[in-house]
């Protein structure tokens, strides 16, 4: 490949006058601290536009690089068929084109809109480096009087940062630095520059901006002490994480030849200033880098070694989430199961506390239960003397009729003795014999007293027995109400035929003493007639007197028959309310037996429910459990796989990638980690994908629950 010119050698005589605007160009590789010595020269005066990239995976404080420059750099390298990451030159058939030209003038025009914002600004995106010639003469255009700075850091350093922040391969890494550094000297070689290092203003950035200053010629308007303190806390270190020593790179003969004498060159300008004399050394080095590119270009791609921007921390993000999922799942887990340990002994307790009850709720429904089959023997029995007591009542109510009846033959027989009586003086022998035949209806009357009195002694016999039986067995007599009540009205009947009795014979007595006044009036009669007339009215006096006497006992045997029914009713009463307190008795203990019943389906029920839970819970514990285990065994794995990672010889980078993955995969075979063609046979759409195993279980298959044991 021809060496073109450098466009950009001048003279020193050609400076623009002082009062034109200042542009500061900022030019290094990637991760070489561009960013942050552009925050400090803004942190100093230096203006910079609103349209900042903000900030990213690796610059935690911000680019500090303007999104419409980036945004036209990335245009010119389409324009030229390359990308900011390829390691090649730019073709020169662009650099003659038209199309250099378009882009030049629309570098002008954003060099204008940095005019606007002061009278110097500075502009910073690594892809300068490689344009740096055309935004120089777009300066130059715009008439702004333009300086660049070459930010150099150890490639070492640069090559491990992107390595973690993009896993870009480290032999691609330094392809990358040795280009960015070359063509950002070469191109921008002629004009006013300075170089600088990261470490230096790491370290002693003071120092650093004085030199900058002095050697650029230019002032920084807000150059203050407490602009210092802010520098000085913007700069304290946490932001880099590698270092290492200039001579690890220079005096290490396993790193390229160029790569180590173009850092050397650049350390010394740093130290003592640039030399002339250098220039051939680089010029050699990049006409023989360039030479390379056309060997080596096709089997040292960046589609296979610079990685993503930001792919490395975004891998760290996403194993860091999963090592924290899976430590979180873990301590869920554990407290799921400290809960559900604790829930079991609740629920232990519970159960045994439902089994103590269901036992005593078993041991009462027991006991209940003798208890109703006692109740209901004792009310079979009452019924059964029921039975008895009414059959005896029966035949008490039989003979008190018998004797009501009874008390009406009388009340006739004295009915027809007021006849005789009216018929006395009609007749006296047949008065003497009616007498005689009286008198044999009297003896037969007194016989019949004599049986009566007898029937009512054993009538009150059984109705004391009557009354014992309804004493010993009050209950039954629950069921007699209606039948006493019949009763009562039987007697009052009988009651009142007995009034009738003893009216008559208040009649009788009358006709008596009517008839004794007849007798008296037959004073004048003969002797004999008067005798007779006594005899006859002594027959009636005595017939009268036992009459009476009869009715006497008929109203007693009435009375007691009375007493009896009231006795009968109140022990009625009293049984009827024990009866209804038995019935209570019963209908409460079975409405606790229906309760503890009840109670013993819900206990079964939750205790049913309590296995369900303890099983579901049992479950998830053994899901999170081998959620947990799945984790750990993939961040195992993933360890492994970075060790292993980490002994691959540095130099397997700059081989053609199948050599290289070759010997990968079988490493990976032979430590058991992932069987690549298996994987593949397994997975055709990985194959068709065209995407490394290894690469794609870490970054998809891991997640998505892929199986590398095949």
């Amino acid at each position: 490949m021809k060496n073109p010119s450098n466009p950009r050698v001048r003279s020193s005589t050609s400076k623009k006058p002082l009062t034109y605007p200042k542009g500061i160009l900022v030019l290094g590789m990637h991760r070489s601290g561009t960013s942050a010595f552009t925050r400090v020269l803004n942190l100093l005066g230096c203006a910079l536009p609103d349209n900042l990239i903000g900030a990213g995976d690796g610059n935690d404080t911000g680019h500090w690089e303007a999104v419409s420059v980036v945004s036209l750099n990335d245009q010119i390298f389409m324009s030229a068929g390359s990308r900011w990451d390829d390691w090649g030159p730019l073709n020169d058939d662009w650099r003659q084109s038209s199309l250099r030209d378009e882009m030049l003038q629309k570098a002008v025009t954003l060099i204008e809109e940095h005019v606007d914002l002061g009278s110097l600004f500075a502009i910073k995106d690594p892809r300068l480096c490689r344009l740096a010639d055309v935004w120089l003469a777009a300066m130059e255009e715009a008439k702004v009087e333009p300086s660049a700075v070459l930010m150099v850091r150890n490639p070492a350093e640069v090559i491990a940062s992107l390595e973690n922040r993009d896993l870009m391969a480290p032999g691609y890494g330094q392809l990358l630095w040795l280009r960015h550094a070359l063509d950002a000297e070469f191109f921008s070689r002629g004009s006013n520059r300075i170089v600088c290092r990261y470490d230096q203003l790491m370290t002693n950035w003071f120092s650093v901006i004085d030199r900058v200053r002095t050697g650029l010629g230019i002032t920084l308007p807000r150059n203050s002490t407490s602009v210092h303190l802010e520098i000085e806390q913007y700069l304290n270190g946490e932001h880099r994480h590698h270092e290492i020593p200039a001579e690890a790179v220079i005096g290490n003969p396993a790193l390229s030849e160029w790569l180590r004498k173009t850092f050397a060159i650049m350390m010394r300008w740093s130290e003592d200033g640039e030399k002339s004399s250098d220039y051939a050394e680089l010029d050699k080095i990049r006409l023989e880098f360039d030479r390379s590119y056309s060997t080596f270009a096709r089997l040292l791609l960046p589609d296979d070694l610079a990685g993503e921007p930001g792919l490395g921390p975004r891998m760290k993000r996403e194993l860091a989430g999963q090592v924290i999922a899976a430590q979180t799942a873990s301590e869920e887990a554990e407290g799921r199961v400290y809960a559900a340990a604790a829930r079991e002994t609740e629920l232990a307790a519970e159960i045994a506390r439902l089994e103590a009850a269901t036992a005593a709720a078993n041991s009462d429904v027991e006991r209940e239960a003798q208890h109703r089959k006692a109740i209901e023997a004792q009310l079979a029995e009452v019924q059964h003397a029921a039975q008895n007591a009414q059959i005896a009542f029966e035949e008490a109510e039989g003979r008190v009729s018998a004797a009501v009846a009874r008390e009406a033959e009388l009340a006739a027989e004295i009915a027809r003795l007021d006849a005789v009586s009216a018929s006395a003086n009609l007749d006296v022998e047949r008065e003497t014999q009616h007498r005689q035949a009286i008198e044999a209806q009297l003896a037969e009357l007194a016989e019949k007293g004599r049986e009566h009195e007898l029937r009512n002694a054993e009538l009150v016999g059984r109705l004391a027995v009557a009354e014992s039986t309804m004493i010993q067995r009050q209950e039954e007599l629950a069921q007699l109400l209606a039948q006493f009540l019949e009763s009562e009205a039987a007697s009052a009947q009988a009651i009142a035929q007995g009034t009738i009795a003893q009216e008559q014979l208040l009649d009788a007595k009358q006709h008596i003493a009517e008839a004794a006044v007849q007798f008296e009036d037959l004073a004048q009669c003969s002797a004999a007639e008067r005798e007779a007339a006594d005899i006859k009215i002594a027959r009636l006096q005595t017939e009268i007197v036992q009459i009476t006497q009869m009715l006497q006992k008929q109203e007693e045997e009435a009375k007691i028959t009375q007493d009896a029914r009231e006795f009968a009713e109140e022990a009625l009463a009293a049984e009827q309310e024990k009866t209804n307190q038995l019935d209570a008795q019963l209908k409460q203990l079975q409405a606790a037996k229906q309760s503890a019943d009840s109670a013993r389906v819900m206990a079964e029920q939750k205790l049913g429910d309590r296995f369900t839970e303890i099983a579901r819970l049992t479950t998830m514990l053994a899901d999170e459990g081998a959620k947990v285990d799945h984790a750990r065994a993939n961040e195992e794995w993933l360890r492994s796989a970075l060790q292993l990672a980490a002994s691959f010889p540095k130099w397997w980078a700059m081989m053609p990638q199948k050599w290289r993955r070759k010997r990968e995969h079988a490493r990976y075979r032979n430590s058991g980690l992932l069987d690549a063609e298996s994987y593949l046979e397994a997975y055709p759409d990985v194959a068709e994908y065209g995407m490394d195993p290894v690469r794609h279980y870490i970054l998809h298959g891991m997640a998505e629950g892929r199986d590398i044991t095949l």
